[in-house]
């Protein structure tokens, strides 16, 4: 399964509309069916499709894709798995999903066990993510492992076409710590000049872009720029 922590269009570049619509109609379609036979499949659907409203993007979001959005819906799904068959084993179908997504949990926790190997694991599934890049940079950081950070970081400026401030100031503070100075301030004047905020360290804090140990860093530059 190709889940990660950020969607873009390379992970659904398989995904034509054609065999979309296809598969949109033969979900309704079976959920339709099923509905008319089902009190219990009926309000699996209007669970599986209401919870999906908010983040259907019919009003576009911050986060258009994200598994997070489709926990709800799922137990909609496995409502409706249930009405399957005779009602004698329904409670063991609902146990066999529950099963299936428990598994789906538990094959995933090693990639959250820490940033680095979540933002890792996004990069494998979606190396187009300036997102999963940038904030590798910063996870590698914290781990103390400047040189590998840098090498995200200008990764991430490149996959953000050098439009975003954020990944200038996390490559600034990981060429200081390899005592590039001048190469730094560079980095950190670029940074400003995409966002005046990055000018005034503290203010990242106020809006919760920045974590207080990591503009203490950021703060050296400031002072020096």
């Amino acid at each position: 399964m190709d889940l990660c922590a950020d969607y873009g269009p390379y992970t659904i570049r398989n995904f034509g509309l054609g065999l979309s619509l296809a598969a949109l109609l033969a979900v309704a379609g079976a959920q339709a069916f099923c509905s008319v036979k089902s009190r219990m499949a009926c309000l699996g659907a209007a669970v599986f499709w209401l919870s999906l409203l908010p983040v259907s993007n019919l009003v576009p979001i911050y986060r258009p894709m994200a598994d997070r959005f489709l926990y709800l819906p799922l137990c909609g799904a496995a409502l409706m798995l249930a009405t399957l068959g005779g009602a004698a084993k329904r409670g063991t179908r609902l146990l066999a999903a529950a099963g299936l997504y428990a598994f789906s949990t538990f094959e995933r926790e090693h990639v959250w066990q820490n940033s680095a190997a979540l933002w890792r694991d996004t990069m494998e599934k979606n190396p187009f993510s300036n997102t999963a890049a940038n904030n590798l940079a910063g996870a590698l950081m914290a781990e103390g492992k400047p040189a590998e950070a840098a090498r995200a970081a200008e990764q991430a400026i490149r996959l953000s076409e050098a439009k975003s401030a954020d990944p200038f100031a996390v490559l600034a503070i990981a060429l200081d710590q390899l005592g590039r100075a001048a190469d730094a301030d560079a980095a950190y004047q670029q940074a400003v000049a995409l966002d005046a905020r990055y000018r005034h360290p503290d203010s990242l804090v106020k809006a919760l872009i920045w974590e207080p140990e990591d503009v203490q860093r950021l703060e050296v530059l400031a002072r020096r720029n």
